[in-house]
């Protein structure tokens, strides 16, 4: 209960920065109502992902060398953690063609998902979880599920087409912009939100 009610916290803390950045990026940088609302779904997104993965922030920084690099070993006694980890890459696999053309090939999207999940794991390191290999596995496997998905959507619903109506460079860098704005909002900016908020929430009890 205390695990979901912290993680509630975390990613409603993460949004009183998150969407007042992301309407300013709408209008300084998107130009399109749909795109920021789906940009503004796809931050807060990767908040909660930061925050399920328990990555670093500027109060918890800690080295711990753990590390399961034998692909496959142990899957078989944890099946609802894989589930899970499947699960929580389904949405960037589903978010990826809608926001940019590039990613409307699906060894873009399942390379652009390796990519992220290889950096949690590498961010890891600083935390007391251990880098693992099957992680990386499943997280890979959720993204190539969320294409599919995707792809289904996009040829039953046209409509949900043009929303990645930009160019493909343009849709790109806006992508990265809003990976490196969420990054840097749950590193730096969150945890001291989110700490006044417990304090707060204390001294109210």
């Amino acid at each position: 209960m205390f695990r979901i009610l912290s993680l509630g916290t975390e990613i409603i803390t993460a949004s009183i920065v998150l969407i007042p950045v992301m309407l300013v990026l709408g209008k300084t940088l998107i130009h399109n109502a749909g795109r920021t609302v789906c940009y503004m779904i796809f931050a807060l997104y990767l908040a909660a992902v930061y925050a399920l993965t328990g990555l670093p922030s500027v109060f918890y920084v800690r080295l711990d060398l753990s590390f399961d690099f034998v692909p496959f070993l142990g899957m078989e006694t944890n099946v609802e953690n894989n589930i899970l980890n499947v699960l929580l890459f389904v949405p960037l696999g589903m978010l990826l063609p809608v926001l940019a053309q590039k990613y409307r090939a699906m060894k873009q999207t399942v390379l652009f998902g390796f990519a992220v999940t290889v950096l949690v794991e590498f961010l890891q390191i600083f935390t007391y979880r251990v880098t693992d290999i099957n992680d990386i596995i499943t997280n890979a496997c959720g993204t190539m599920m969320g294409y599919f998905i995707t792809k289904w959507l996009l040829a039953a619903c046209p409509q949900l087409a043009r929303i990645a109506s930009g160019s493909s460079g343009k849709s790109n860098r806006e992508l990265y912009v809003v990976c490196g704005i969420v990054f840097v909002v749950m590193f730096f900016v969150q945890p001291i939100i989110s700490a006044l908020f417990w304090e707060m929430g204390l001294a109210g009890v």
